[in-house]
């Protein structure tokens, strides 16, 4: 601390807390941490913690990607209303590119959505240089005094960055109770849905509260799940020398948790964008047999593995109009939700027909079928195909639909309980290349 503080304090009412530079991974990890300690120190809890740091971290790492030198600045405004103001300053590198794109709200990849999560989020600079400045606004009437500044200076004097390892487990088990709270609220809304029918008004309201958690949760996953990735992949090449056999099977075992957990948190995405109408897709002619031939170089090693045989059934020289890869996504999807729920031994096939103007995808299995009290809801968010729980969330099929649908296709099910399913989805043939 400064010895000319309470000077700093009486003139200004702001005084800076301490400063991070954010040059690599880590410093936006520790970035991330002096954020959510200042907020525990300043009172700051739950769900508003949660919000500020994510947007601190998702700044610092634009920094961090598109600069050559950043530094955040943390500091205490005491006037009324007491905020937090954390103020990122990036120079050189891509800077004028950052700049250029920092207040399109769509490019996600570097500022898009952050001034969503806090009370104020500028941003300014100069030719060589940006900053963004973010501030959280503390209780309502709540003073910060000098001695409040001093203890807080001397807790985080306290705490130095962590090394590589302590990143991993602190970002695990952040990741952990994350998803600890996304399971429990989907077992309460799942209940709240049963009571729909009988109570409309009251599971809309929850619908609503889902939707907005969703949003929350699904971004503020990302973050802990990039810094593992990254992590992780830093352990992974260290020399082997440094690494006995224990350590590298459990860096293992996260690599393939991160893995599930991206596929889940895409599907998140995907559903959050669908249910608000902001579903992007980019629809242009493509050709029908590109297309299938790259779906059955993905799903047939899946489907062998499982002990299943898959075919393929399609005329040549068709064109489609359509976003390819979401084209793949809805394949993916069915011939994915075929395998869960076909035994060993079984049979998909994936039919093409051709009806006029548009082509029929037809993805047909073996399986255990769908009971006809289920297949009203089986589109519905959270539900599952079949009559046993399986991995997942239930979200594979809304997501079909709602891709389906924004390719100006249909899609539906028939089935018999016992004696297999049939998905079928249409998109709009191109009469040539």
């Amino acid at each position: 601390m400064s010895t000319n503080l309470w000077k700093i304090v009486e003139d200004t009412m702001d005084v800076t807390l301490t400063k991070v530079r954010v040059m690599k991974e880590a410093d936006v990890v520790f970035l991330r941490q002096r954020a959510s300690h200042i907020c525990e120190l300043l009172g700051i809890e739950g769900l508003k913690q949660t919000r500020f740091a994510t947007a601190i971290s998702e700044v610092g790492r634009s920094m961090f990607v598109n600069t050559v030198k950043g530094m955040a600045s943390f500091a205490v405004i005491t006037d009324q209303p007491a905020s937090i103001r954390v103020t990122v300053r990036g120079e050189g590198g891509e800077v004028s590119k950052l700049q250029h794109h920092a207040n399109i709200p769509s490019s996600e990849r570097y500022f898009g959505g952050c001034g969503r999560l806090v009370d104020t989020f500028t941003i300014s600079g100069s030719a060589d240089a940006i900053e963004v400045s973010l501030v959280c606004h503390l209780n309502p009437g709540q003073v910060v005094t000098q001695e409040n500044i001093q203890e807080i200076a001397g807790e985080l004097q306290k705490v130095s960055p962590p090394n590589q390892i302590d990143i991993i487990r602190q970002q695990n088990n952040e990741l952990i109770q994350a998803l600890q709270k996304l399971k429990e609220q989907q077992a309460e809304l799942q209940v709240s849905e049963e009571k729909e029918r009988e109570a409309r008004t009251v599971a809309e309201n929850a619908v609503h509260a889902r939707d907005a958690m969703l949003s929350v949760v699904s971004h503020d996953l990302r973050n802990p799940l990039n810094t593992i990735s990254l992590s992780t992949e830093l352990l992974q090449n260290m020399p082997a020398t440094q690494i006995d056999d224990q350590q590298a099977r459990l860096i293992n075992t996260i690599v393939r948790s991160v893995k599930t957990m991206d596929r889940l948190i895409c599907d998140l995405f995907d559903l959050g964008s669908i249910q608000a109408g902001q579903l992007t897709v980019e629809i242009a002619s493509d050709s029908l047999t590109e297309i299938l031939l790259e779906s059955k170089e993905q799903m047939s090693p899946i489907a062998k593995q499982a002990g299943l045989t898959l075919s393929y059934n399609f005329p040549g020289n068709l064109f489609v109009f359509c976003d390819r890869p979401r084209f793949l996504q809805i394949l993916s999807n069915l011939i994915g939700n075929a395998i869960k729920f076909t035994s060993q031994g079984g049979q998909i096939d994936v039919k093409v027909t051709q009806e006029e103007s548009n082509i029929c995808i037809a993805v047909a299995d073996t399986g255990q079928g769908i009971a006809d009290e289920q297949i009203p809801f089986i589109f519905d968010k959270f539900r599952q195909a079949g009559t046993m729980r399986k991995a997942g969330m239930g979200l594979g099929l809304s997501i079909a639909k709602g891709l389906v649908e924004a390719q100006n296709g249909k899609i539906w099910v028939h089935s018999k309980f016992g004696e297999g399913t049939v998905f079928y989805f249409t998109l709009p043939v191109c009469k040539s290349s």
